[in-house]
């Protein structure tokens, strides 16, 4: 990599190191990252556009450093990766005021077109329709998603219908992260490569979803943490939207197919299902106020904050 790093941006290294699947350096007084790229090449002009703009609105993302071809990623050992100069930052666990950072930003959205993942229907169909065909090719490797399966693809298929029967004409675009976490650090949060362009809602339900899923919160807690976010109608059924689609059971489930973890480690997660049901349950029924449409089977479970519901 450091023969790379010389031919590419005529820097010349003494260390570099190798954390995972990226390379780090220190160099005139600034930390770079050395960032392996597995989105689609498509996106990468929009991802250098985007970091640009950020830049130039004192974001403090990552900053792009372009070749000395002038192109933004560059290809080592039949990998692409991007080569960014860190911000000079104090690192520390993300809040859920940090996802306020991009609430104010004005943008055209066509400029950014390849990194617009709000039809949400389209790619939750792509991904059961991955999975589905995934696991059949397995011939029972995975017993254990296999046994848990059909009741996340289930609530995938509700995600699917939920959404496409619902009204977003109204719902504001903002810049977004692919993928948030409740403990993610605030230089991962900072990596434009990982942004995406989505509904406003985006961040704060997958930052709730985390939130829930890492610990048995009590009902006050829950209902605290949804009264800080204050959601207008259209936003209430978008977040409880996007809380139905159980990507944490896929985060675990990709983890599995490519060995980072064995397949009774899906076992953790299908223990949560009663708790995440009764969390839907209680986010109907805090924005009941607003006349949203209910979720049927709901009723027919017994939620763990029975007495807390009535």
């Amino acid at each position: 990599m450091k023969n790379a790093i010389s031919y590419f941006y005529q820097i010349n290294l003494d260390d570099i190191e190798k954390i995972n699947n990226n390379y780090y350096f220190y160099y005139a007084q600034n930390s770079y990252i050395v960032y392996l790229y597995t989105k689609g090449i498509n996106k990468l002009f929009q991802l250098y556009q985007l970091d640009k703009f950020l830049l130039s609105n004192n974001i403090p993302v990552y900053e792009i450093i372009l070749t000395n071809k002038n192109n933004v990623a560059f290809m080592f050992e039949n990998e692409l990766y991007i080569l960014m100069r860190l911000p000079n930052i104090k690192n520390r666990t993300i809040t859920l005021q940090d996802l306020n950072i991009f609430k104010n930003l004005s943008f055209d959205e066509k400029l950014f077109s390849f990194l617009d993942t709000s039809n949400w229907s389209y790619y939750w169909e792509n991904r059961v329709d991955y999975v589905e065909k995934q696991i059949d090719e397995q011939e029972d490797k995975y017993p254990f998603i296999e046994q848990s399966l059909p009741y996340y693809i289930g609530l995938c298929e509700n995600a699917i219908s939920y959404y496409n029967n619902q009204e977003k004409l109204f719902a504001k675009k903002q810049i977004s992260h692919h993928r948030i976490k409740q403990d993610m650090d605030l230089l991962e949060f900072l990596n434009p490569i990982e942004l995406v362009i989505d509904y406003d809602i985006r961040d704060v339900s997958e930052y709730f979803k985390s939130y829930v899923l890492n610990n048995n919160y009590t009902i006050e807690e829950i209902l605290a943490f949804l009264n800080k976010i204050n959601l207008s109608k259209n936003e209430a059924i978008l977040f409880i939207t996007r809380f139905l689609f159980p990507s944490y059971y896929f985060d675990v489930y990709d983890k599995i197919i490519f060995s980072k973890l064995k397949d009774s480690d899906i076992i953790e997660i299908t223990k949560k299902h009663g708790y995440i049901e009764s969390i839907l349950q209680i986010l109907f029924k805090k924005y009941s106020y607003y006349n949203i449409q209910y979720i049927d089977w709901l009723l027919n479970i017994n939620p763990q904050y029975k007495d807390e519901l009535l």
